[in-house]
């Protein structure tokens, strides 16, 4: 297995000790599996090559095949097993839970959660409940309820539980509707994090989870509920900008108004959709700056969004990293078009070209 990272990624620095175990536990077990790393700031074409958006990126090739996105726990030990069986050795430990249920059943938090953006199973139930150990009952029965949940659904629903009693939990709950801090749990709701995170709530409050029990037959009514269209979508918006006082090149946009800006009938829009604290989207900002001062007319509209802050519902409208770049074009708007070299020095040259072939520029 190889783990793409950025020496500048917060997230890769956490793992580094795991992944160092896990190796040493490979090693000392004489396993065939072998892990290795690679700078993708100096590498950027490998990285680039193998779909790389996101840091830190686990891929595992067997022979020669294409890397396969390594989505589970990023512990030493549920590293080292599952090179183990990738290599297909016998694990060390076997916990006695049912190896399907371990596929499905995980726990969520801030540094794993873009794990699951690219997850073969895109229907998500997210349990919010007290999982500690000062509160043993109640976590077995909802462990066991997920559990049964998850054997039920036979592989068609990813269960994801979050721990109430862990304050970097706050930023996720948060997004979820109808909760603003972890007291307002527990809580249920049905997600996906394909084109980024979507969520799903009861139509009417549910706060003594009345409705929608933390059981096993109360979690399969909700995502039953869900595939008959009984919930209501939540969507992330922040507060509509201030009118500029002077006309902008670029205009910064939120999910409020996302829709009634790129579907300008009148104009194609090219629409920059950055994360804080990403430094390819810094960069990118430069170049995509520089092109809407030099191209923005009354044809060609520029617009920036912070895309966690923000929901969106369009059609087209797939991502899984930043930065994330489309253009709208004029006549088609429910078919953006993606522009992808988003990294490097000819980022302004690329882009530039991009437009004059596929939108009204001179």
């Amino acid at each position: 297995m190889v783990e793409f990272y950025a020496p500048w990624c917060g997230h890769c620095k956490k793992l580094v000790p795991e992944y160092e175990m896990a190796a040493k536990m490979l090693h000392f077990s004489d396993s065939k599996a072998v892990l290795a790393k690679v700078d993708a700031t100096k590498n950027q074409a490998l990285a680039k090559g193998h779909g790389v958006k996101g840091f830190p990126t686990m891929l595992l090739f067997v022979d020669s095949s294409d890397g396969e996105k390594y989505t589970g726990a990023r512990d030493a030990l549920s590293i080292a097993n599952f090179m183990h069986n990738a290599a297909g050795e016998e694990e060390e430990e076997d916990d006695g839970t049912d190896e399907e249920e371990d596929l499905n059943v995980h726990e969520l938090t801030w540094d794993n959660a873009e794990d699951f953006t690219e997850h073969p199973i895109q229907k998500q139930l997210l349990v919010c409940a007290d999982f500690s150990d000062s509160n043993p009952q109640q976590k077995e029965e909802i462990m066991d309820a997920m559990y049964d949940t998850a054997q039920t659904m036979e592989g068609t629903v990813l269960v994801l539980y979050l721990d109430s009693t862990k304050k970097e939990n706050t930023p996720i709950v948060r997004q979820v509707g109808d909760a603003n801090s972890l007291r307002d749990c527990p809580l249920m709701r049905m997600a996906t994090f394909k084109g980024g995170f979507k969520v799903w709530m009861p139509k009417v409050k549910d706060t003594k989870n009345e409705r929608y029990p933390l059981t096993s037959p109360g979690m399969i009514k909700m995502i039953g509920d869900w595939s008959a269209n009984k919930m209501k979508r939540q969507m992330k918006s922040q507060r509509l900008p201030k009118p500029a006082r002077v006309p902008q090149k670029s205009t910064q946009v939120v999910g409020l108004n996302f829709n009634i800006f790129v579907d300008d009938p009148e104009a194609d829009v090219l629409a920059f959709i950055w994360m804080r604290d990403c430094a390819f989207c810094k960069a990118f900002r430069e170049h995509f700056d520089k092109a809407a001062n030099t191209l923005a007319t009354k044809s060609m509209k520029f617009a920036h969004i912070n895309g966690p802050e923000n929901d969106f519902d369009h059609e087209g409208i797939d991502y899984k990293g930043y930065p994330h770049v489309l253009l709208f074009p004029k006549g088609d708007k429910n078919h953006p078009i993606q522009f992808e070299e988003t990294h490097g020095d000819e980022a302004y040259d690329a882009l530039a070209e991009f437009l004059l072939v596929y939108a009204d520029v001179e």
